[in-house]
């Protein structure tokens, strides 16, 4: 009885732990916003989603029928099209995995993921930071960034986050 309380205690643990980012997810950040705190600090935005494709044959068909669109009707082309863009809606979302990314010469964790995949942080970096790691490009005001893995196999997503003054965009 013991060793099972024991294990169920242990099971329970795990289960909260977010884990790392596997070679056969995907993970998108979406452009990040950066707004200015006080002189001394940036207050930066990211979202994240972690996902893991699926081949879902059955529920492809499914969903296009559902959409009044007949295969029989289609063109490779539109069939190439029409699962493309339908993929992200069929898609295994991941929960509790911690997304690590890299910006302004620092790394950051961001996370864990929530049960549809998606994770929003709120991280505070200096300014001094910020001004040495800042980008221009077409008037708007922006930092790089990358998620960093110790899995070599997990590819690097890069992404940017916009800054945002006080006085707005130009």
């Amino acid at each position: 009885m013991l060793r099972f309380l024991l294990s169920s205690l242990l099971v329970l643990a795990e289960a909260g732990q977010a884990t790392p980012i596997r070679r056969d997810e995907t993970v998108v950040l979406f452009p990040g916003l950066a707004r200015r705190v006080d002189a001394d600090s940036w207050e930066i935005r990211l979202h994240g989603w972690v996902f893991e494709k699926e081949r879902r044959g059955v529920a492809l068909a499914v969903f296009r029928k559902a959409l009044g669109n007949d295969e029989s009707e289609l063109t490779p082309g539109e069939k190439e099209i029409f699962t493309s863009r339908a993929g992200p809606f069929l898609v295994d979302n991941e929960r509790r995995k911690r997304i690590f990314v890299r910006m302004c010469g620092r790394e950051y964790a961001v996370g864990p993921t929530g049960a549809d995949g998606h994770v929003i942080a709120k991280i505070r970096i200096p300014a001094s930071l910020v001004d040495s790691f800042l980008e221009t490009f077409a008037d708007q005001r922006r930092i790089a960034l990358h998620t960093t893995t110790d899995d070599p196999n997990v590819p690097t997503v890069s992404g940017e986050v916009h800054l945002l003054e006080p006085t707005g965009f130009p």
